[in-house]
């Protein structure tokens, strides 16, 4: 477990404990998947993304431009989901991990991504991918 301090406050890089924003159920459309049917329409996809804070500021100072947000989080994934084109959902969470640390300067990011009806007898498939930025 890495800890260091961010305004004073001790916090720990670990994702489970550090301070994070996060969205649920977050709805895009995207062109995704390996067979050629899966590839002719977008097709919906749920995702819940947990953001690492660069710092704690905003607890203590209830200033906007101290944290990261969630709006802009929303509108980069929905961006991202449909502009790029992919084949696995694996691929597409790194990616969009990678633009989120870029972005927002967020040491870590969690994801999981949700695409429902395409296995018979099952509501859903889905992977989760924890990034974490380069250090440096």
């Amino acid at each position: 477990m890495h800890v260091h301090r961010a305004g004073g406050v001790i916090i720990s890089s670990m994702p489970e404990t550090s301070p994070h924003i996060f969205l649920q159920g977050l709805v895009v459309e995207s062109l995704i998947g390996v067979y050629p049917q899966e590839r002719h329409a977008p097709q919906p996809l749920s995702i819940d993304v947990a953001v690492g804070l660069p710092s704690t500021a905003a607890f203590l100072s209830d200033n906007f431009q101290d944290t990261v947000d969630y709006a802009a989080v929303a509108d980069l994934i929905r961006q991202e989901a449909a502009a790029q084109r992919f084949q696995l959902l694996e691929r597409m969470a790194h990616h969009l991990c990678q633009a989120i640390v870029t972005r927002f300067q967020a040491p870590w990011v969690r994801i999981s991504i949700v695409k429902p009806g395409i296995v018979p007898g099952a509501q859903a498939v889905g992977v989760s991918y924890l990034f974490r930025a380069p250090a440096g």
